[in-house]
């Protein structure tokens, strides 16, 4: 086959899944995102800790927080597509907000 033809493809094509999940505590947003394949979750706020998933320690720095996901970025690892579930952006808006105060 040659030409444009021959530049078709067939199969499932990995891709990012970019997706705002909202909704008030304790509905199963959390929940919801364990079961996702291969999730890590970054310990941004305590509501997570009864799922059996990969997480990194909580932190109540800015600073530390961007480090564990530029991590994610930047270093090979394990993870699905390596991408990182943000439970919670409410713990991260306080932390920011700590650092402007400061």
């Amino acid at each position: 086959m040659t030409g444009i033809l021959s530049t078709i493809s067939h199969g499932k094509r990995p891709r990012h899944i970019f997706a705002l999940i909202y909704g008030t505590d304790g509905v199963g947003k959390s929940s919801m995102c364990s079961h996702a394949p291969n999730p890590i979750f970054i310990g941004a706020e305590k509501g997570t800790e009864q799922l059996d998933v990969a997480r990194f320690p909580q932190t109540d720095s800015i600073a530390e927080l961007l480090a564990q996901i530029r991590a994610l970025q930047t270093e090979r690892h394990e993870f699905k597509y390596g991408r990182a579930r943000q439970p919670g952006l409410g713990r991260a808006a306080h932390l920011e907000s700590g650092m402007r105060r400061r």
